[in-house]
C-alpha cells in the first residue's frame, strides 16, 4: 500500500499524511547545508577585507609609532623612491589577492552558463504556508520526496500557517532569489490581487516567479443530510424564492471554501447567508447535524461522509465529473453553465531567480510526476497530476485573478 493510501482525511477539507511521507533531514545538518553557502560568501569577503585594508592599517600604525618616539616616518610612506615603494607594491599585492579569490568563481559561472547553472549544490526548502496533515502538504510530500531523488538533494517540507497562507507567502517572498527556497501553496494564494486585502503583505503578480501547477483536485458542494433540495437546480430555485435565508459554512472568512461559495453566488444569482467557522472540523459537525446548510468541500476530503450518508452531494465544481462520484453531476452541467473552480497546488519560487533554477525545477518536477508511484500516491489523495509550463501556470493564475476581482466587487468584500 503507497504511503498516499494511508492518509486519514481530515474533516477540514485535509488529508493528513503518515510520518513516514516526510522528506526528512537531521536539522542540524539542514542548517548547516544552508548556513555553508553564506559561510563561504563570508569567508572570501573577510580575505578581500584582510588583504585591502591591512596594508594602509600598517602604514597609519608605523607613521603614529614614528611621531610618538620623535622620528622620521619611514620613507616609503611619503617620499618617490624606487626602493620605497611599498603603498604601490601593497596595491598591486591587493589586487592580485581579489583577483585570486573573485576569478575562480567568474570563470566557473562563465563555464557553467551563468548564475544557476549548478543549481541545486543546497538542500531545498518548499515552504507550505498551512499545517502538517493537510490536502497540500500531503501532495508536497509525495512530490518532494521524488524530486530528492531526482534532484540528488532533499527537499525540506517547512510548514508556515497563518492567515489563509499568508505568512508563509510573505516569508517566501522575501527570501533570498537563489532557488533555495520555494513556495508550494494553494491557488487562491497566487489568485487574490493585492488590492483585494486590506493590509497586503505581498503582491501575488510581483513577488512570484512561476515554475508549474504540480496537481489540482475538485471541491463538492454539500448540504446537510435534511436539507429539502437535493441538487443544485432545486438549491437554486429554493435560493431565489427565499433571498438571505439559506445559510452555509466555511472554515474562514477568505478561506478556499468561502470563496468557492462567493463565486458560486455570483454565477448562479443568488444570495446566501455565510457562517464561518474557526477551521473546518467544527464546521463540518454542524454541517452533519443540520445546524447550517451547506458548505463546499475538497472533493477528496468529503467522500467518507457522502458515502455514509451523513451529508449529501450537490455537484462537483470542475468541468468533468469527479472520478470518485461519478454520479454526481457538475455544477457547470445543472444550471450554472461554465462554472469551475478547481483546488490547485502550484509551486514558485522568488521574483529575481535565475531563469536556469526555474527551467531544471520545472524540469525535475515534470521527471516526478511521470513517475507511476508518485501518479499512483497522487491519484490516492484525490489529486490529478499537471505540471504545466511555467507560461501556463502565469495565464491562469491572471485568468483566475480577472474572476476573483470581479467575484469580490460583486459581494463589495475587501479581506483582512
Amino acid at each position: 500500500m503507497g504511503d498516499a493510501q494511508r492518509a486519514r482525511r481530515g474533516m477540514d477539507g485535509a488529508m493528513p499524511g503518515d510520518g513516514d511521507q516526510q522528506v526528512h533531514m537531521p536539522p542540524f545538518q539542514a542548517f548547516g547545508g544552508f548556513l555553508a553557502h553564506d559561510i563561504h560568501a563570508l569567508l572570501l569577503d573577510s580575505l578581500f577585507i584582510f588583504y585591502s585594508v591591512s596594508p594602509c592599517i600598517s602604514i597609519v600604525l608605523r607613521m603614529r609609532h614614528a611621531i610618538a618616539r620623535g622620528t622620521r616616518p619611514p620613507a616609503c610612506v611619503y617620499q618617490k623612491r624606487t626602493d620605497g615603494d611599498c603603498i604601490v607594491r601593497r596595491l598591486i599585492s591587493c589586487v592580485a589577492a581579489w583577483a585570486a579569490l573573485a576569478l575562480p568563481a567568474l570563470a566557473h559561472a562563465g563555464a557553467d552558463g551563468g548564475p544557476g547553472a549548478d543549481f541545486p549544490a543546497l538542500p531545498i526548502r518548499w515552504i507550505v504556508p498551512f499545517p502538517p496533515a493537510g490536502s497540500i502538504d500531503a501532495v508536497a510530500r509525495v512530490v518532494g520526496r521524488k524530486l530528492s531523488q531526482v534532484l540528488g538533494q532533499q527537499i525540506i517540507i517547512d510548514n508556515r500557517a497563518g492567515a489563509g497562507g499568508r505568512v508563509g507567502a510573505k516569508a517566501a517572498a522575501d527570501a533570498r532569489p537563489d532557488g533555495y527556497t520555494q513556495l508550494f501553496t494553494l491557488n487562491t494564494t497566487y489568485t487574490i490581487k493585492k488590492d483585494l486585502f486590506r493590509n497586503p503583505t505581498f503582491d501575488p503578480d510581483k513577488d512570484f516567479e512561476p515554475i508549474t501547477i504540480v496537481a489540482e483536485t475538485s471541491q463538492l458542494l454539500v448540504a446537510s443530510p435534511k436539507f429539502p433540495a437535493h441538487d443544485v437546480r432545486q438549491l437554486i430555485d429554493m435560493a431565489r424564492k427565499h433571498p438571505h435565508e439559506i445559510n452555509f459554512a466555511s472554515s474562514g472568512v477568505g478561506g478556499s471554501l468561502h470563496l468557492a461559495m462567493l463565486y458560486f453566488e455570483s454565477q448562479a444569482g443568488i444570495d446566501l447567508v455565510h457562517i464561518p467557522y474557526k477551521g473546518g472540523p467544527p464546521a463540518v459537525n454542524d454541517l452533519m447535524t443540520d445546524r447550517v446548510s451547506l458548505m463546499f468541500f475538497n472533493t477528496p476530503a468529503a467522500l467518507s461522509y457522502v458515502k455514509n450518508h451523513q451529508l449529501q452531494a450537490l455537484g462537483v465544481s470542475t468541468p468533468k465529473r469527479s472520478m470518485f462520484l461519478p454520479d454526481v453531476p457538475t455544477i457547470a452541467e445543472s444550471g450554472v453553465p461554465g462554472f469551475d473552480i478547481s483546488v490547485w497546488f502550484g509551486l514558485s519560487v522568488p521574483a529575481g531567480t535565475p531563469k536556469a533554477v526555474v527551467e531544471r525545477m520545472h524540469a525535475a518536477v515534470a521527471q516526478a510526476l511521470a513517475d507511476p508511484g508518485v501518479r499512483h500516491d497522487l491519484i490516492a489523495l484525490g489529486a490529478e497530476p499537471v505540471g504545466d509550463t511555467p507560461a501556463d501556470f502565469a495565464q491562469r493564475m491572471r485568468r483566475e485573478s480577472e474572476a476573483w476581482t470581479q467575484t469580490f466587487k460583486q459581494a463589495d468584500m475587501v479581506l483582512e
